[in-house]
């Protein structure tokens, strides 16, 4: 299988009777026991390589229970060993500092120190501050770097998208329904 997916849950889904599981995820091969180490721990991988579509139905199955605190993500980040903090804060601090660069003509004058702005399961997010956009209003007012806990590059706004797509497409497929049929509406079709 191409690009795996898995399964990882923030919190453990006490609704779940582990000896009658959705049948989702039974058809995804979900064990026992990956669910008993993540009720140990409280959060953890499903440890299931599945493709797009099943992992989208074993997250709709565990949603009842969980909300949001399901997520898809790519095996990669199961299986990994992350870089260190370290060294995910001087490719953010070089990243920063070119584009601060690009930023000059801006008139907008960034300061101090990069600082850890977020964290996911994924990647690490730095900032640096702009007290002027702040004083504007602006919100955050800051420029950011999201380093891959993974690999080390800087995250782009083409794979925030991809993650936010691959974890809530039905949401987003429902609200473009709407859209184009309040559209169409509109336009007299």
């Amino acid at each position: 299988m191409k690009n795996p997916f898995d399964i990882y849950l923030r919190r453990y889904p006490e609704g779940i009777d582990i000896f009658n599981l959705p049948e989702e995820m039974l058809a995804a091969g979900v064990k026992i026991s990956t669910l008993e180490k993540v009720k140990e721990s409280g959060s953890g991988f499903l440890k299931v390589d599945l493709n797009r579509k099943m992992a989208q139905k074993v997250q709709g199955a565990l949603r009842v229970h969980l909300g949001e605190d399901v997520e898809i993500r790519a095996v990669k980040y199961r299986d990994r060993k992350e870089i260190p903090y370290a060294v995910a804060m001087k490719v953010a601090e070089n990243h920063l500092q070119s584009r601060k660069l690009e930023e000059k003509n801006s008139k907008e004058i960034w300061v101090g120190d990069v600082f850890l702005f977020s964290q996911t399961d994924v990647n690490w997010c730095f900032a640096i501050t702009s007290p002027s956009l702040i004083e504007k209003g602006v919100a955050p007012g800051v420029l950011t770097a999201c380093v891959d806990k993974v690999d080390g590059h800087i995250w782009t706004d083409h794979e925030f998208n991809y993650y936010e797509f691959l974890n809530h497409e039905e949401q987003i497929l429902e609200y473009a329904r709407k859209r184009s049929a309040v559209f169409c509406v509109r336009r007299g079709g």
